[in-house]
């Protein structure tokens, strides 16, 4: 969807439509209001609140993942907004509003003096766009508690009132109430689970089964990988119609012509290489069997312990400072690439965790403790990754998990049931008791695996600070690439494109003159690859 300034709005054909005497609103993705079902329904319901309550109101009822645009018959007056979660996207410039950025970008004619240096930064560094900036000074995300308003008197944003997400009292009673209304929404809905070997799609598909829901459960990985063998052994004892994909990587023109595709429809604003898998060949496989909604785990890691900062006590300043770096390197494990760039970039590169910690002081300016630690995790781990490596825009993908009452759950979990993940194992063995006596691929789920891994982790710790000491050398966390894509880089690299797009980043004057592309980490290189793809198209 796209609308200037003018009021003219254009659509594409995956634009749902609803008309009333006063209102005509149009959306994209999947919107529901909990316990009616998703689409027309739900939206009918909510035009209904509009009417009696105002947009503000109204908009506090709505869930899923979408992006929507509302038009006032009396007044003229347009309105844009995002589900609560901000799990989808609106982009925005002071002439036009976009759920493309690609669309928005071209029409405005962006060009590269209106690069935001902090972040492509974070977008090398991280694969992601994370704050409200998406690239270019120009361009705006549109705030998941905001309201861009289209009126006589010009553009402004107004708030939705929604409030902040505070830990719920009896988080598994108030879990499962919360679950049987979203399920209620999505009862109209062929719905595929990616379900892996871990706990969370495990408690998905329990649920969906309870709930009565119809869905299929569908794996990615080669013969013989945890994840397949254990998803299939769930599939078979839940009687569930279960498919397991292991795409390979073809030959030079294929792979290239794929990961066109993938930037086409990732809508450039993440690491189309990450995508290849999961984003490509599922999005293909799903239309052949009618499937109309993508259900993922995202979001299970607040559930769980997922990592030292749950048990930290520090003051405000000292957690910000400790906590910013770790959050964006959650998705890299690596350090910012410093020697990659040009003097200009190199400079904001260093400078960019000062920034981080500069931002987050700002935005989180009256939370504390634990509670700080988990909503910086939230928006920069969690919710920030999934948002830009999903398209809600063009198919319909949801993240239950993140949804805002479920949230307050996880925000409830003490540290201990957390580390060991006894949320997880009391809801499983509640709905079916043999599922959870099926391994999983969760290093921590059990109290002995739990014990053990602490142990390990400060045995590994104490090793790392004595090397250091010593100053004997130390190997950085290496991200694991999935066997399915492993010689992905390696077709890319030694391709004309490959070579051509780092000469063109060297040209932006982002990558030092003398960089050659054997010297780029593969992690590093398709985020540099993507923001090539993305730069090449300027005023295209």
């Amino acid at each position: 969807m796209y609308l200037a300034l003018n009021k003219e709005i254009l659509t594409e054909n995956h634009t749902c439509f609803v008309e009333s005497d006063k209102y005509v609103i149009c959306w994209e993705g999947l919107i529901f209001v909990k316990g009616i079902p998703s689409g027309e329904d739900s939206v009918h319901f909510f035009l209904k609140k509009v009417s009696n309550t105002g947009i503000s109101e109204a908009c506090k009822s709505l869930s899923g993942n979408f992006s929507c645009i509302l038009c006032d018959k009396s007044s003229n007056n347009y309105y844009a907004f995002i589900d609560n979660d901000g799990l989808s996207l609106i982009f925005y410039n002071n002439l036009a509003i976009s759920t493309s950025f690609l669309n928005l970008i071209n029409r405005a004619n962006v060009t590269l003096n209106d690069l935001n240096p902090y972040s492509v930064i974070e977008f090398i560094h991280s694969g992601w766009i994370f704050g409200n900036t998406a690239l270019f000074d120009s361009i705006q995300i549109l705030p998941p508690d905001q309201i861009l308003t289209f009126s006589q008197h010009g553009t402004e944003l107004m708030s939705k009132g929604i409030e902040k997400v505070y830990p719920c009292s009896s988080p598994e009673k108030t879990f499962l109430q919360t679950f049987g209304d979203i399920a209620i929404a999505l009862q109209n809905n062929k719905i595929r689970l990616h379900l892996t070997g871990g706990t969370d799609t495990r408690l998905l598909a329990l649920l969906f089964k309870k709930e009565g829901l119809n869905f299929e459960t569908t794996t990615m990985g080669p013969p013989g990988h945890p994840d397949v063998e254990i998803a299939s052994k769930l599939a078979e004892l839940l009687g569930l119609n279960h498919h397991v994909e292991c795409p390979t990587v073809g030959e030079e023109q294929s792979v290239l012509e794929e990961l066109d595709e993938i930037f086409e429809v990732s809508d450039g604003l993440c690491d189309i290489f990450r995508l290849y898998q999961y984003g490509y060949h599922l999005h293909k496989r799903r239309k052949h069997r009618g499937v109309d909604l993508v259900v993922t785990g995202n979001g299970g890691e607040l559930y769980k312990f997922a990592g030292w900062w749950t048990f930290k006590k520090e003051k405000r300043e000292t957690t910000i400072e400790r906590l910013a770096p770790g959050m964006v390197n959650w998705y890299s494990g690596r350090q910012i690439p410093y020697d990659f760039f040009t003097d200009h970039f190199r400079q904001f590169a260093s400078i960019y965790r000062s920034w981080l910690v500069r931002n987050l002081s700002i935005k989180f300016t009256k939370d504390r403790g634990k509670n700080l630690a988990d909503k910086i995790f939230f928006e920069y781990s969690v919710r920030g990754a999934y948002r830009t490596q999903t398209n809600g825009r063009r198919e319909k993908v949801y993240a239950p998990l993140l949804d805002r009452q479920l949230v307050a759950c996880a925000l409830a979990i003490p540290s201990y049931d957390r580390f060991f993940s006894n949320f997880h194992r009391k809801l499983i063995s509640s709905l079916n008791r043999d599922a959870s006596q099926i391994e999983t691929t969760d290093h921590r789920y059990g109290y002995l695996k739990g014990l053990h891994w602490l142990l390990s982790r400060k045995v590994k710790g104490k090793l790392q600070r004595l090397n250091k000491l010593i100053g004997a050398s130390h190997k950085p966390r290496v991200q694991t690439i999935n066997c399915c894509r492993c010689n992905l880089y390696e077709v890319v690299k030694g391709s004309k494109n490959g070579r051509e797009n780092v000469e063109y980043l060297r040209t932006c004057g982002i990558l030092r003159p003398k960089i050659h592309i054997e010297e780029i980490d593969d992690v590093f290189f398709g985020r540099l690859f993507s923001l090539a793809e993305l730069f090449k198209r300027l005023g295209t």
